[in-house]
């Protein structure tokens, strides 16, 4: 699925250029249709559907700024989900370090415990991601020009 926004690259340097004027000389007024210097269609490498749309024609939008949001409602809860796990994985090795220092404990059992921890640490950063890629971001600097789809879609 791909989510479409058009962006004028470098706007901002020609709304710099026609702002500009010195002291005393009146601003020049200008009527113009402006082409865009690059057209952009931007998307999100994973399926779903648009929870938010936050920018609309018109608006101006930086490097990396959000424009979109899919729905990760799933993907949100298997986060929490993760960290309950990474939390009870600390609290068991926690409670079990006096164990193993008074060797009622084996090495074994430790490392299988260690590693529980560690798996449960890759899964939350894993799970975080996904709801991270759900956001879709703004790969260059400019104004939109044309939104192609809205919430829902």
């Amino acid at each position: 699925m791909w989510v479409s926004a058009r962006i004028v690259v470098g706007s901002g340097l020609l709304m710099a250029a026609l702002g500009a004027h010195s002291e005393g000389v009146a601003p020049l007024e200008l009527e113009c249709l402006l082409a865009p210097h690059l057209t952009v269609k931007i998307g999100s490498p994973v399926p779903g559907a648009l929870a938010k749309v936050l920018v609309d024609r018109g608006d101006v939008v930086r490097v990396d700024q959000v424009v979109a949001i899919l729905d990760s409602r799933a993907q949100i809860d298997a986060v929490e989900l993760s960290k309950a796990r990474v939390e009870y994985t600390a609290r068991r090795m926690a409670r079990n370090e006096a164990l193993y220092r008074d060797e009622l404990l084996s090495a074994q059992q430790k490392d299988e415990m260690e590693t529980d921890a560690e798996l449960s640490r890759l899964e939350l950063q894993e799970r975080q991601t996904q709801v991270e890629i759900r956001q879709i971001r703004s790969p260059v600097s400019g104004v939109v020009i044309e939104r192609f789809k809205g919430p829902g879609e």
